[in-house]
């Protein structure tokens, strides 16, 4: 790509442009005090140049020159972008933008010039900005007649955005009105509104203080009988009623008569009776007739009954309830169904850590299966796969008639998520706040290849709710697996010729007891150029209640003096990792930090962690310039010249990646990786595996490579090439040198963090 840009920008830019017309090459602010929104400035110029990929090459310039003649070339249309012709009456306009805005976060006395620098025929332009200093808040007074008002404004007043020694900011003044608007809202002012709120400023010092009086007026009420206006305190409202029309969009358009029911004061109107519980939803609507209103339970109900994915359409709407009072209201919560049952049916080529393949699932899937909301997902998968053999036997090895495949993989799964926790004790007084769910889970996974067969047989129970919108909890009490492997006899001898008890015994039958606690946090939202970033954190402990019940119960061990129930030895070891990730976002483009470690520490029936417990590096979703389970552990040589998968009970992983948007759906990507597993307290007589901090470096892998996405928004298909710079495994590992021979392709579904 970085090839195909670089021909585009050897095109001339200005190829095509007309005598009087020069091309705005640069759009630069310069300060001659200090730099202050300097992002924001250079949003608020009229004009900007050309976009450039990776911040060199103007390759939807170049694209646009090279297609010019052809009026209706797609890449042109979709590609391309026009010059960017510098206009000289728009320069002014974009100073004095950008004083008002100076002047609005508090710099009074900015100042703001502009010069046009030409150079054959192209322009450079710059804002010259003298911000001077920041005016700060030094008294702050209120002006409320409403007695109750300002009660209430009193009482909130230690979260106002406009506090003495703050800066003079009109964005902290928008957020302050509408924080007070919210908390009016929430206290039964229906009618309230930021509009009431305003802010009067005194600077006329010459100290650059503010003076500011917070101004909570009365409401204006016409007196048509006097033609006059008068003002009169602000009324609080309750709700009268509250009306469920459920499946609302028959109800409008059908002749048939609708049924009502009265269930815990919220009165039911619905045409087809018995489609959903009504207990399910009452406990779920926080809006309650004979309570004041309340916008924060409104939000929460519209949160509780969206989540439910039961319905396709969710309203709440008001009406003052005239015949009762003019201060009461009737909450109207509108719901229309989606379809319940579906079908799903994919198929894709896949690309495993390099092993091609193909694969596909049929699912099945009811939103409302015992008529409360619970989501029930049935699926089977199957595929088949090219593996890297682990043995020199058996090179020709096939799943009969099938080349080149010769790895088998077929597994059932079902899983029910029911919206409401689902205890052994009651749980009526549990508040559904919090978005509560609980899902149960069985799957069975068969993978079949020439040197083992493994089955995995797994149940878990967990609960899941959200202490805010940004913050989740998950808790796994249960989380039961059996893990059973049948090695051909070729790989039974190289288990057996290995003598390291750390491999052997990550290729053998478990029995994991374990449970889970996982905590999210996300701060994403609408906004889409909001920087935010993802935080998650695991903590598993497995086999601990097992061992207590060992204890007495006369269990059997076997060769490496491991305890058995059932001829299988359970596993027993605390695991703990977390996943960050900071997303910083342009308008055009973002970059992607990503850091994630994690660490397993087998002990008590243990010696090592379980295969599918240990940690591995390498893949379409992590260090990229390997293919998975291929590199490290640590300082160890590739496993192409070994026979067993590399893992290890440590991980330590840091990504970066440059995100660039081509077209309407095609991306690209630029991204460096760097990380690699290691042992550690772990038993491996391999030296070069184990996890030193004064080594860190020399054991750590660098990728480098490019990507490109197709972004349907439902659907991410990509594309990664990635090629090792530093490999651990070389008789250097601290030296840095580009392999591009030994460039690795990914292939991915959705992005890779």
């Amino acid at each position: 790509m970085i090839v195909f840009a670089s021909i585009i920008q050897s095109c001339s830019t200005t190829k095509h442009l007309k005598e009087d017309e020069k091309l705005l090459s640069k759009v630069k602010i310069k300060y001659e005090d200090k730099a202050v929104y300097q992002e924001d400035l250079l949003s608020i110029s009229k004009q900007k140049p050309n976009r450039k990929l990776l911040g060199v090459f103007k390759l939807y310039l170049g694209v646009y020159n090279l297609y010019y003649n052809k009026e209706n070339s797609k890449i042109k249309n979709n590609i391309g972008e026009a010059p960017i012709i510098f206009d000289s009456t728009l320069v002014e306009n974009s100073a004095e933008l950008m004083h008002k805005y100076l002047k609005n976060r508090g710099y009074y006395k900015n100042e703001v010039n502009t010069e046009v620098v030409p150079k054959r025929k192209k322009v450079k332009l710059k804002y010259i900005v003298k911000a001077g200093n920041q005016y700060q808040i030094n008294l702050v007074n209120t002006q409320i007649k409403d007695p109750k008002i300002e009660a209430i404004y009193e009482n909130s007043k230690n979260k106002s955005y406009i506090k003495e020694g703050e800066p003079f900011d009109i964005e902290l003044m928008n957020k302050e009105r509408k924080r007070v608007e919210k908390t009016l809202k929430n206290k039964g002012y229906f009618k309230f509104s930021k509009e009431f709120v305003l802010f009067e400023a005194d600077t006329s010092n010459s100290n650059e203080w503010a003076n500011i009086t917070t101004v909570i007026k009365d409401r204006p009420q016409y007196n048509e009988a006097e033609d006059t206006t008068y003002t009169r305190p602000h009324k609080t409202f309750s709700i009268n009623k509250v009306i469920v029309r459920l499946d609302y969009s028959n109800q409008r358009t059908s002749q048939l008569a609708a049924d009502t029911s009265l269930i815990n004061e919220i009165t039911f109107v619905e045409i087809n009776k018995g489609q959903i519980r009504k207990d399910v939803l009452t406990g779920l609507i926080y809006i309650k007739s004979g309570d004041i209103y309340r916008q924060d339970l409104q939000e929460l109900t519209y949160r509780n009954l969206s989540r439910l994915r039961v319905f396709s359409f969710v309203s709440i709407t008001y009406d003052q309830d005239y015949q009762s009072n003019d201060d009461g209201l009737v909450a109207y919560i509108d719901l229309n169904f989606r379809k319940p049952k579906s079908y799903t049916i994919q198929s894709e080529g896949t690309n495993n850590g390099g092993n091609l393949g193909i694969n596909g699932n049929i699912s099945f899937q009811n939103n409302n299966t015992f008529r409360g909301a619970e989501i029930l997902n049935v699926k089977v998968s199957g595929g088949l796969e090219a593996q890297q053999l682990l043995t020199e036997d058996g090179d020709d090895q096939n799943i009969s008639g099938l080349l080149p495949f010769n790895t088998f993989e077929f597994g059932p799964e079902v899983n029910l998520e029911v919206p409401r926790f689902l205890l052994p004790i009651k749980s009526t007084k549990l508040s559904q706040k919090g978005n509560p769910r609980t899902t149960f889970n069985a799957s069975f996974n068969l993978q079949d290849r020439p040197d083992y067969r493994r089955s995995v047989t797994k149940t878990f129970i967990s609960y899941a709710w959200n202490e805010t919108i940004t913050k989740t909890h998950i808790i796994q009490p249960i989380d039961l697996s059996y893990i059973r492997l049948d090695p051909s006899a070729e790989f039974e001898q190289v288990l057996e010729g290995i003598r390291n008890p750390f491999l052997r015994n990550t290729y053998t039958d478990n029995l994991i007891l374990a449970s889970k606690y996982s905590f999210i946090l996300n701060t994403q939202n609408d906004n889409r150029l909001k920087n935010h970033f993802y935080l998650r954190f695991n903590i598993e402990s497995a086999g601990n209640f097992v061992s207590l019940f060992a204890q007495n119960a006369n269990l059997q061990e076997n060769e490496e003096g491991a305890q058995l129930i059932a001829d299988v030895p359970f596993a027993q070891y605390m695991r703990s990792d977390f996943d960050f990730r900071y997303y910083q976002n342009f308008e055009f483009n973002s970059i992607v930090f990503r850091l994630a470690s994690g660490v397993g520490l087998p002990y008590g029936n243990s010696s090592a962690m379980p295969f599918e417990k240990s940690f591995y590096a390498g893949g379409a979703n992590g260090i990229r310039a390997w293919q998975a389970r291929q590199l490290g552990p640590g300082n160890l040589p590739d496993s192409s010249t070994f026979t067993v998968d590399q893992i290890g009970n440590m991980s330590i992983e840091g990504n970066i990646e440059y995100r660039f948007g081509i077209t309407k759906v095609l991306e690209g990507a630029a991204f460096i990786d760097a990380g690699n597993i290691w042992n550690l307290n772990q038993e491996d007589s391999r030296p070069d595996t184990q996890f030193e901090f004064s080594k860190l470096w020399r054991g750590t892998a660098l990728g480098v490579g490019l990507g490109m996405r197709l972004n349907f928004t439902f659907f991410v298909f990509r594309l990664d090439f990635a090629a090792p710079i530093k490999d651990p495994a070389e008789e250097n590992p601290e030296t840095i040198k580009p392999q591009w021979g030994n460039t690795n392709l990914n292939f991915g579904i959705g992005y890779p963090f």
